[in-house]
């Protein structure tokens, strides 16, 4: 072997040399991303304690709250885009996940939340309130490109032509990826309470917003439904179904008064019954069958809120009220609800009279 050059003299002797090696950052909070909107559900949450899987093995640390206080103020996870009215998300999760030894290419990435906020399945009637937000693990496509990230989107690594709502890819460059993670569970803070006897009827609402951040905010904090519909067909669960929650004010169905005590609520994401998505009604669609056969309720038992809201004036409880009279809207189709056998499908040759409503 020949010998090593000397080093030269003036190269100080206690140099250190630091090797930056090949690293992602994630940064991961909930803050209902939407790609044509930006964010719209503010502030937004970090999520930390999630952990991760590379193309099915466990990869890299557990998320912490990013820096002192969880806050960024710089970098891709300030690059998300954020909704008008709706001021950005600072608070993230945070992690650096290593690619040493990680090839070029193709690679799923399992962002998995904590146990004890995790959902197994959209919001349905087996949802329960285990946390104050429980979230599905997300999977994320990315491609890999002189160890740099080139490309990434949500997917379903079973289904690749299935379109993902429970989360989305907010901004992403060579080195870092800003994912959010809707939840499937929200807890409302309002103040539901238990019924007394199983729910009978189900309520249909429209918001009257274009994006699900101020209702959210309200169903969280004030009232709202037990269920709430995004635009993408997403479904957040708010309130159990054995509980009752404030959505349907002063009102009345047939004999029966004070439709909350009685009813699960579901409100839709929209401004107006013909912006409704195609996403939306198959989102609802399933729900409803869900809700009828797992709480019994009668099929034909589906109404919007206009047809059970009266006044609030006690001499005028037993009339309707202009108040809601477009909710979930005029256009709202309800004739596809009954080509599913849900709401009221009068039969062939059958006149429906004044008793037969309200029943």
């Amino acid at each position: 072997m020949g010998e090593g050059k000397p080093i030269p003299k003036d190269v100080p002797k206690n140099v250190k040399c630091t090797i930056e090696l090949p690293a992602l950052e994630i940064f991961v909070r909930s803050a209902f991303y939407h790609a044509d909107n930006g964010e719209c559900f503010s502030p937004g949450e970090g999520i930390t304690g999630a952990t991760f899987e590379l193309d099915g093995k466990p990869f890299g640390p557990k998320t912490s709250y990013y820096g002192a206080n969880g806050r960024v103020s710089s970098g891709v996870a300030m690059k998300v885009t954020v909704a008008a009215g709706a001021p950005a998300s600072k608070e993230v999760g945070w992690a650096k996940l290593p690619l040493t030894g990680v090839a070029d290419g193709d690679h799923v990435l399992k962002v998995i939340p904590p146990p004890s906020q995790a959902s197994t399945a959209a919001a349905d009637s087996s949802l329960k309130d285990g946390a104050k937000r429980m979230w599905r693990p997300l999977h994320i496509k990315m491609t890999l490109k002189e160890g740099k990230l080139a490309a990434a989107a949500t997917c379903d690594p079973d289904d690749a032509k299935k379109k993902i709502n429970h989360g989305s890819v907010g901004a992403f460059d060579e080195t870092s990826l800003a994912i959010d993670m809707k939840p499937d569970w929200i807890r409302s803070e309002y103040g539901p309470r238990s019924r007394g006897k199983s729910a009978s009827l189900i309520v249909l609402h429209h918001t009257g917003k274009k994006l699900i951040g101020s209702s959210l905010h309200e169903a969280i904090n004030a009232k709202g439904p037990h269920y709430e519909i995004d635009i993408d067909g997403h479904v957040v669960k708010l309130v159990e179904d054995t509980k009752i929650a404030s959505h349907a004010g002063t009102s009345k169905w047939g004999s029966e008064t004070g439709c909350n005590a009685l009813s699960v609520g579901i409100e839709i994401v929209n401004e107006n019954a013909d912006d409704i998505t195609e996403a939306q009604y198959g989102s609802l669609i399933a729900l409803l069958k869900g809700l009828v056969k797992d709480l019994g309720i009668k099929s034909h038992r589906i109404i919007g809120h206009a047809d059970c809201r009266t006044h609030d004036k006690p001499k005028d409880t037993e009339l309707l009220s202009s108040d809601r009279a477009d909710c979930p809207g005029y256009k709202f189709d309800w004739a596809r609800l009954e080509k599913e056998a849900l709401g009221m499908v009068p039969k062939v040759g059958v006149t429906l009279g004044a008793e037969d409503w309200g029943g």
